[in-house]
């Protein structure tokens, strides 16, 4: 058990988050109960596929909570169900509206940037190298996924405008492995030519936890990469 935050509240209270400091979705969990001043702990553990392990978490995927002795995986099935249950900042406000918006973004990241990025893990952080098709297939749908942001955005300046929450921390720590996937696959600046996109991702820097989710991160990630380089090694 790390990084534990526990307030003067009962263990019903308390959140248990379970995954890893690299995933862009467990920071966006670990964000979220930051940001509504949530008590948690944090368990750093992989995916898993036993008996147990898909008790907890049906498809053995990470991030998953549990809370009151109930057991919730997938990113945004945690965000509302923290929102709904727990007081503090909301981390979908807005009309109905706007909310859908936020959620829409959050797909547009999810289907049509992140997912495709995914292809190109090997060559960017498992030491391998990316299939030449994946390479001329992935950039223009991650062109298209991003270029659908930004208009988004354009017809939608709330929000740029509005507090961070749920939408802004996906997109902060989903994009910033896509960013790197983007640079070492094709040297590629992604933010070039949206400048909302970057004004929105960059919207979560200025809260101070943050800072520490992203130095955990950091850490993490070096762990990952001396892992990976060495099974490398051995393959």
């Amino acid at each position: 058990m790390v990084g534990e935050r526990v307030n003067e509240l009962n263990d019903a209270a308390v959140v248990e988050l379970y995954g890893s400091p690299v995933s862009n979705c467990y920071n966006t969990v670990l964000a979220s109960l930051h940001y509504k001043g949530i008590a948690h702990h944090e368990y750093h553990i992989g995916a898993a596929q036993d008996s147990e392990f898909l008790r907890r978490s049906p498809m053995g995927k990470i991030p998953y909570i549990c809370h009151d002795g109930h057991f919730i995986s997938e990113t945004t099935a945690i965000v509302d169900y923290l929102d709904e249950v727990f007081t503090g900042p909301v981390l979908c406000p807005g009309t109905a509206l706007q909310r859908a918006r936020r959620r829409q973004l959050i797909k547009f990241i999810e289907l049509y940037v992140e997912l495709p990025a995914r292809r190109l893990f090997p060559g960017t952080f498992w030491f391998q190298t990316n299939d030449p098709v994946h390479l001329a297939e992935v950039r223009p749908i991650l062109e298209r996924g991003l270029n659908a942001i930004e208009v988004l955005l354009k017809e939608n300046a709330f929000l740029l405008m509005s507090p961070c929450a749920a939408a802004e921390f996906y997109s902060y720590f989903s994009l910033a492995l896509v960013d790197n996937v983007c640079q070492r696959a094709y040297d590629w600046d992604l933010w070039r030519g949206r400048p909302l996109l970057k004004r929105f991702v960059d919207k979560p820097v200025a809260l101070g936890f943050v800072a520490e989710i992203c130095a955990q991160r950091e850490g993490a990630m070096q762990a990952y990469l001396d892992k990976k380089a060495a099974e490398a090694i051995v393959l």
